[in-house]
């Protein structure tokens, strides 16, 4: 029994890799066509399979995951951008952290950005 099993559009050899100050960052190509396709960072992804939407080749095999499943941080940033639009204007994240600070946020509002501001502090350890 064959065993059905996505390719990895990661190159082989993985050529192509970006060194950073927050770790090395590989291109990844589409696994129908070859186009370029982005890059993921090497020591967070063991394999992935990318389709692109403008050669047709997503429309062709089907959606992959990431198209039919929102990231974890999609729900957060939609009710993040509900929010903030209910006060009427854009604000940048340093007056958003002055008004939760002086309460003049809802309280979804505060507790969203308390959220993010806790994810970010993650992310950057």
């Amino acid at each position: 029994m064959a065993l059905d099993i996505l390719p990895d559009s990661r190159t082989r050899a993985r050529t192509g890799i970006i060194r950073t100050d927050k770790g090395d960052y590989v291109p990844i190509f589409c696994a129908s066509c070859g186009k370029p396709q982005g890059m993921v960072p090497a020591r967070l992804i063991t394999h992935v399979t990318a389709l692109c939407d403008t050669g047709g080749c997503a429309e062709k095999y089907g959606n992959t995951a990431n198209a039919l499943l929102m990231d974890p941080d999609g729900e957060y940033r939609i009710k993040l951008g509900e929010e903030i639009t209910k006060l009427g204007r854009p604000v940048t994240v340093e007056e958003l952290d002055e008004m939760v600070r002086h309460n003049d946020v809802s309280p979804a509002l505060a507790a969203l950005f308390r959220d993010w501001q806790v994810r970010v502090s993650k992310e950057n350890r």
